[in-house]
């Protein structure tokens, strides 16, 4: 094989393969529960363009992340109700994060913030509980309520806000 030959193939090969290395991505989907706040990300390896067209590289893999809420006071038979939070691409061997599609995941109200974020909420919480003067139902019914941004006037909305409006302000929050 003649030099120029050599140098034409390694520069066909280097044409195939390097626009192969800055095509690929790995893809992730997250999605929060409805109810509990836990979160499941779904990856796959893709071939393409994040915003077009794509074809897989691998089969999709799922990692769950269970939230306090699920795992200290929700009954073991709580099914999840997925839904799509956000999306992004990651570039470069999946090192390199490359933008974000939001979806509508919903987003904690503030006792679901404290009881995700502050082991002495959840202590009190469960205190609470195993005292008897808090029941996990009306708990689910306080996690249940929307983002504090999101006003919802309903009588019952107002009664379970209420409360736990007192539970925060009890426990120092």
């Amino acid at each position: 094989m003649t030099r120029k030959k050599k140098i034409l193939a390694v520069l066909i090969t280097a044409a195939v393969i390097l626009p192969l290395l800055f095509l690929h991505y790995k893809e992730r989907r997250s999605y929060k529960c409805a109810i509990c706040h836990s979160t499941k990300h779904v990856f796959q390896w893709r071939l393409g363009s994040w915003l077009s067209q794509s074809i897989p590289l691998s089969s999709k893999w799922e990692h769950v992340q269970e939230s306090y809420l699920h795992r200290e006071l929700l009954w073991k038979e709580h099914e999840h109700e997925w839904r799509f939070f956000q999306g992004s691409p990651y570039y470069l061997f999946g090192t390199a994060w490359g933008g974000c599609a939001l979806g509508s995941g919903r987003h904690m109200n503030r006792f679901c913030m404290c009881y995700e974020n502050d082991a002495e909420f959840r202590k009190f919480i469960r205190r609470q509980i195993e005292t008897g003067q808090l029941s996990r139902k009306t708990v689910l019914q306080i996690v249940q309520l929307p983002p504090d941004d999101d006003n919802d006037n309903t009588p019952e909305a107002s009664r379970v806000a209420t409360l736990a409006e007192r539970l925060l302000n009890e426990s120092g929050r």
